[in-house]
């Protein structure tokens, strides 16, 4: 099936499935996966999906009557019929469609076009002998349809795998302990340094195999300890086999680690969670490793009912690559939310990752991202023009300046497209970006050395404006439209000197 042909079969089946369960159905299904696009409201340096709101009913107008006396969903009459029958088994599925167009985005040269594809379809069931404990499986299957370039193999990432299969057992022998052991998603704090355990396939997976204990120390203040034993592979296939297994790689290394993380909520209006975290890697292309060993904190105070702040200090030591691992990372934001009708707020943050230092052979000041390695701030930047210089999304050696505005909106027209009260949410945001250090050509330093383009004076590495345009149908259907720009700066020469464009269109249907 061609791209184009894709496309077409995929609108038409959104439009059949946005139809089925417009206006509301009966409940949301499993959270949507971080980077959908379910509404967006800034929580310091968090993104959260907003509430769906049923439209005020008022006159008897034909979207009040809608929110009043919702359609069937026969989706979620399958749904909750299956529970019924067996009430030991709970389902759930999702679908996400992404159209993505980029110019320049690998290269920042030569009007390279990329247009493809995505198209992720997630069946998860959950399965509890018992109220404590639970068994969780969730398959994905996400092929990458490529229309250009035309030399891509397409579909690409043609397999099915297990993204989550574990156990969770609550109260864990009577104590105050939830225990889950098995493949399972992992995001603590910002996202910053603990999110995303196989960067390699993108939005694909998230997943980390591994042992997590969560201690709740005092379920007052929900202050809680983490401990977590991780053990991740490179390939797809090196535990659990895929269905149709295409060999993606998940990661450019094996990995391992230790996360001792808590979380500490006693003081009013103030999270405080300093944590420590070991990682070591085995590179798969090469005899190279690394130990990791970081310590941090990450505070969010809030002041009053309109300020936020939030902001988290890494300092990492060990080896990497025969080398002596010296780094510091901060990444900070503060919020002002204006409280009114558009849920207005406004934001500037300031992230460091500290460059390696030219000229110290024997020691590595760059900052490791961990497994932080995501697109919370830009698809474009992040995965794309970062890995012109080393692994995708790493986005070290970088001081980046943000600055930024969203608010929520009712239909101005008065549709009746959707049962939500402000199914509008605009994000605007510019990031300028300066490098650490300039040390490009130093050889066997940086991820960059010998590569051309980059000059040996410049630190200015460009800005990058985004634009987000998203709309909520209801609590089953929501559409996204993202448009970034990057326009390069002084790091980079003349070679490399092209603006980039990333445009997508999304689309997610949650049952």
């Amino acid at each position: 099936m061609s791209g184009k042909h894709g496309c077409w079969l995929i609108a038409a089946a959104s439009v059949f499935l946005a139809a089925s369960v417009a206006v509301g159905g009966e409940e949301a299904g499993a959270p949507v996966a971080a980077n959908d696009s379910a509404p967006l409201t800034f929580t310091g340096t968090e993104l959260a999906a907003a509430p769906v709101a049923a439209a005020p009913v008022a006159g008897g107008d034909a979207k009040s009557a809608s929110a009043s006396h919702p359609a069937a969903c026969p989706f979620c009459d399958m749904k909750n019929g299956i529970t019924k029958l067996v009430p030991w088994l709970s389902v759930g599925a999702d679908f996400r469609f992404r159209e993505n167009y980029g110019q320049n985005i690998k290269t920042l040269q030569n009007r390279q076009t990329w247009h493809f594809e995505r198209y992720r379809t997630r069946l998860w069931w959950k399965v509890s002998p018992c109220d404590d404990v639970s068994f969780n499986f969730r398959l994905v299957y996400e092929p990458y349809v490529y229309d250009h370039p035309t030399d891509q193999v397409s579909p690409a990432n043609n397999e099915a795998l297990f993204d989550e299969m574990n156990v969770e057992w609550k109260k864990f022998l009577g104590l105050p302990v939830t225990l889950k052991v098995g493949r399972q998603d992992i995001n603590l704090g910002d996202k910053w340094l603990i999110y995303d355990g196989t960067p390699g396939d993108g939005s694909r997976t998230f997943f980390f195999d591994a042992v997590r204990a969560t201690i709740t120390c005092d379920p007052q203040t929900k202050s809680s300890l983490d401990l977590i034993y991780l053990n991740n592979r490179a390939n797809s296939s090196a535990r659990i086999r895929p269905f149709s297994d295409q060999g993606v790689e998940l990661a450019e290394m094996d990995s391992q680690g230790v996360i001792v993380y808590g979380s500490n909520k006693s003081i009013q209006d103030t999270t405080l969670e300093p944590y420590f975290i070991y990682k070591h890697d085995e590179w798969i292309t090469a005899p190279q490793r690394a130990d990791i060993y970081t310590f941090g904190l990450r505070t969010v105070r809030n002041f009053g009912e309109h300020w936020v702040t939030s902001g988290e200090l890494a300092k990492q030591f060990g080896h990497k690559q025969g080398r002596e691992l010296d780094s510091l990372g901060f990444n900070g934001r503060v919020t002002y939310k204006f409280k009114d009708p558009h849920d207005s707020e406004v934001y500037a943050g300031y992230e460091f990752d500290s460059g390696d230092k030219p000229g110290s052979r024997g020691r590595d000041e760059g900052f490791d991202r961990l497994w932080g390695r995501n697109t919370e701030w830009s698809d474009l930047y992040n995965g794309y023009i970062d890995s012109i210089e080393g692994p995708k999304a790493m986005s070290t050696n970088l001081h980046r300046i943000s600055m930024g505005w969203q608010a929520s909106f009712a239909d101005p027209c008065g549709c009746v497209f959707s049962n939500v009260a402000k199914p509008y949410t605009v994000v605007l945001e510019h990031n300028v970006l300066f490098a650490d250090e300039n040390n490009a050509y130093v050889a066997g330093i940086s991820p960059s050395s010998g590569k051309t383009g980059f000059s040996t004076e410049g630190n200015f590495r460009g800005q990058l404006p985004r634009a987000q345009l998203l709309y909520k149908f209801n609590e089953h259907v929501s559409g996204q439209f993202l448009a970034e720009f990057f326009f390069p700066g002084d790091f980079y020469t003349d070679l490399r000197n092209d603006v980039a464009l990333f445009l997508r269109y999304q689309l997610v249907v949650t049952w």
